[in-house]
């Protein structure tokens, strides 16, 4: 910080520090994030234009994420090629995605799935 003689100049350079720490400290929230055991689903960008899902398990099961758009089509995007790979979703920043859930395909129904996770709007 910088010395300064004025009470209320000192004051507004403090108000804005941490208006900026916390600007910065909320650039993180930029993803919406769910996981099914380690496989995720997620939209990782601020204007929710796709949805991702990712598998994290080496069990030989694909991974898709559900997730619904700003028309209420609820919609399915599936990784088939295993462990450590994502698949992404169609982009639309005019139709973002609000909401993301992580499942398993499994032989017997039903897969095990997240909860739904709401994008931050």
């Amino acid at each position: 910080m910088f010395k300064t003689e004025c009470p209320r100049i000192r004051r507004l350079a403090i108000i804005s520090t941490v208006g900026a720490i916390t600007a910065i400290g909320t650039g993180s929230a930029i993803a919406t994030t769910v996981y099914e055991g380690s496989n995720k689903a997620y939209t990782p960008t601020i204007n929710g234009s796709y949805a991702q899902a990712c598998d994290g398990e080496s069990d030989g099961r694909s991974v898709y994420a559900n997730y619904t758009r700003n028309d209420n089509v609820n919609r399915r995007v599936e990784v088939f090629t295993g462990n450590g790979h994502c698949q992404n979703s169609d982009t639309s920043e005019a139709n973002p995605v609000y909401r993301v859930m992580a499942c398993e395909n499994v032989s017997a129904l039903p897969d095990p799935c997240s909860q739904w996770q709401y994008r931050v709007q």
